[in-house]
């Protein structure tokens, strides 16, 4: 069961947008890919450190925390907590890419 106090991603994505790039055209994709595990074991996959948790976390991170993961890969994410509503979703900003979400 999904938190009570998460807001929606598509919702975080539009006020994102509005916030940082008002006027400018938009794209969004939502891209979904079937798993054959649990959801806690596919988050814990996906933001472990073989995945994109190397170094950092997002647990217990609400909805405007700043955050830093450095991906098993090397690459470095950093910026705003948007949605962390485990194991469910995970949305924030992109320092490093402007228009990143």
């Amino acid at each position: 069961m999904r938190s009570a106090g998460s807001r929606p991603t598509p919702l975080a994505s539009a006020t994102a947008t509005l916030e940082r790039h008002q006027g400018e055209d938009r794209v969004v994709t939502w891209p979904r890919v079937p798993v054959s595990v649990a959801a806690d074991e596919a988050w814990r996959r996906v933001l472990g450190p073989d995945g994109l948790g190397r170094e950092g976390s997002v647990s217990g991170l609400k909805a405007g925390d700043p955050y830093g993961l450095t991906a098993a890969s090397g690459d470095v994410f950093a910026g705003r907590v948007l949605v962390n509503d485990p194991p469910y979703e995970f949305a924030g900003t992109v320092e490093a890419l402007p228009t990143g979400f």
